[in-house]
């Protein structure tokens, strides 16, 4: 008698296990410890040293899972003051790390800036959202300390440039050749405030500044 293949009736998609999340939260922590204690040998039972064991990872499990939400509620918390600190800088001129330049109406931000020390010669360089250079301005003999030049808002060859924010690199060197320490910074009013991510920025024309990039506030 000729055999029969054996076929079988399962839907391969039932053949399938169901993915599941590899994350075990508390209750799946607690649900398996109680499982194991169910269904241990009543003549081997759990070690006293093990069973401690699991108790305290569960404990720290839960004190993790505490910990996290409280500092949620912190940083929510602090995130709510810095964007109420924000708004009352509106109208204020400040001074904020930065190497940004903004062009608006044809007219450009001054360009600030600090040197380490006295300098023979300051080179600055303005470049556009792409990175191409529009603009040299090379001044003479400075002083230590904090510097700001005007920019007419135009490129070298006079044409005024488009609206929008601009980088600054600048460059120093002493009377003997030798590289001066420069920083560029940012100055103005401010005249709003944005939020993006819950993060708030402050407007200073078309350029925006974090919080923690202000170095003073001068007041209105």
């Amino acid at each position: 008698m000729q055999a029969s293949p054996v076929t079988s009736s399962a839907s391969p998609d039932r053949l399938v296990p169901a993915t599941r999340s590899k994350e075990l939260g508390k209750d799946d922590f607690l649900q398996l410890l109680v499982t194991q204690l169910r269904h241990q040998d009543p003549l081997h039972p759990m070690d006293g040293t093990q069973f401690t064991a699991q108790l305290a990872q569960f404990s720290s499990l839960e004190q993790l899972t505490r910990m996290q939400s409280s500092l949620g509620d912190v940083l929510i918390a602090q995130m709510s003051t810095a964007n109420l600190a924000a708004t009352s800088l509106l109208g204020k001129t400040i001074k904020a790390a930065g190497d940004s330049v903004s062009v608006k109406d044809g007219k450009a931000s001054p360009i600030s800036y600090t040197l380490a020390q006295a300098a023979a010669s300051v080179s600055i360089q303005i470049y556009d959202a792409k990175g191409v250079l529009v603009r040299t301005i090379t001044k003479g003999s400075q002083p230590a300390g904090d510097q700001q030049i005007a920019w007419d808002a135009t490129d070298d060859q006079g044409k005024t440039v488009p609206e929008g924010a601009y980088t600054v690199k600048a460059v120093a060197t002493g009377p003997k050749g030798e590289t001066v320490g420069i920083t560029v910074y940012q100055t103005g009013k401010v005249s709003g405030v944005t939020y993006q991510g819950g993060v708030a920025y402050l407007l200073l024309g078309q350029q925006k500044v974090q919080m923690g990039q202000i170095l003073e506030v001068f007041g209105s």
